[in-house]
């Protein structure tokens, strides 16, 4: 189970970074940067969404807001939405490009229901790519259904999209529908646009500052990073949220009873003693110089999967003992002796 601290506002799930939109002021993939490369990564399947949020123990004032990319393209995301523990609750950031009857039949309204200042669904209008008319038509007939929803706009640095936006806006105001403007953040035309505390962290020129992150991000490999400056600039992540509960000493030992000697090891952001640990190195040295190359590795990768996977079943760990004992004696090594006459 993870617990958020008092200080926490703010866990959002990365479900993709796929979008079936075009935007040329996208910040999630603009210069093929790091997110452009996650975005081509294996990626958490829903059944491991809903086994990282069942870990996740939340205030009643904190939901999940689930974002991308375009969350709702997650396959498998109505089932998320229906399978999470009851209790959670959940803010959707969404281009509304889905298909409202669906959504109306397949998703619970009792997980986007809080009670906020603003609208659990947070529709997001592009100029040029969705049509607000659409957005309309579609918000009304979710509200119709018990959801609260609102319309936000971003306040472009494109004057000519910035006039859609506010034509935007004034329908909606017209038609009794929440509409927000949002201040854009990030690079257009090699210019940095938004309010930034550390302007340089945006475009990866400030790599330090001081901060104590109030934000728990998962990005859509389930890698948990401390705040948007170490996502978007793919700073290492300081753990996976499917983690397993065991320390770096547990697996030191359970891997020593399976014949393979790693060691335990401190990770970004650790938590327990350097006695304990709550990560492990593993070198390769000892294996390339027997000879052993990517086959006998991935094998190798294969077994510690299996063990960590179980870490207390002894039988098993005796097994892979012997596997891997039989493995080593079709790579012996070989010392150079020196006789003397």
């Amino acid at each position: 189970m993870v617990k958020l601290k008092s200080h926490h506002n703010y866990v959002v799930f990365f479900l993709t970074l796929s979008c079936n939109l075009n935007c040329s002021y996208c910040i999630n993939l603009h210069n093929g940067g790091s997110r452009y490369k996650q975005a081509k990564r294996k990626q958490f399947t829903y059944k491991e969404w809903i086994e990282a949020a069942n870990k996740l123990q939340l205030r009643d004032d904190l939901p999940i807001t689930l974002q991308g990319g375009e969350p709702t393209l997650l396959k498998g995301f109505d089932i998320f939405t229906r399978e999470v523990k009851s209790e959670i609750k959940m803010d959707l950031l969404t281009n509304m490009m889905f298909d409202v009857n669906w959504f109306i039949k397949n998703i619970p309204v009792s997980r986007f229901n809080r009670e906020a200042p603003y609208a659990p669904i947070r529709v997001s209008y592009h100029p040029g790519q969705n049509k607000i008319e659409d957005l309309i038509y579609k918000t009304k007939k979710m509200e119709d259904a018990g959801f609260r929803v609102g319309i936000f706009g971003i306040e472009l640095p494109d004057e000519n999209l910035n006039k859609d936006v506010f034509k935007a806006q004034e329908l909606c105001l017209k038609e009794g529908i929440d509409f927000r403007l949002k201040e854009f953040l990030g690079e257009y035309n090699g210019k940095i646009y938004g309010t930034f505390k550390y302007p340089g962290s945006v475009m990866g020129k400030l790599k330090y500052c001081k901060c104590k992150t109030t934000e728990l991000l998962v990005d859509p490999n389930g890698y948990i990073f401390k705040c948007h400056s170490d996502l978007y600039n793919g700073r290492t992540p300081y753990a996976n949220i499917l983690d397993k509960d065991f320390s770096g000493k547990d697996a030191d030992e359970a891997l020593g009873n399976a014949g393979i000697t790693i060691n335990k090891n401190t990770v970004p952001g650790e938590t327990r003693s350097p006695f304990v640990t709550s990560g492990i190195r593993v070198g390769s040295a000892a294996l390339t110089s027997r000879g052993m190359k990517e086959k006998e590795f991935e094998l190798i990768a294969n077994k510690i999967a299996d063990v960590l996977d179980d870490i207390n079943n002894t039988e098993l760990q005796a097994k892979i003992k012997e596997e891997l004992k039989e493995l080593a004696q079709n790579f012996v090594i070989i010392i150079n002796q020196h006789i003397r006459s």
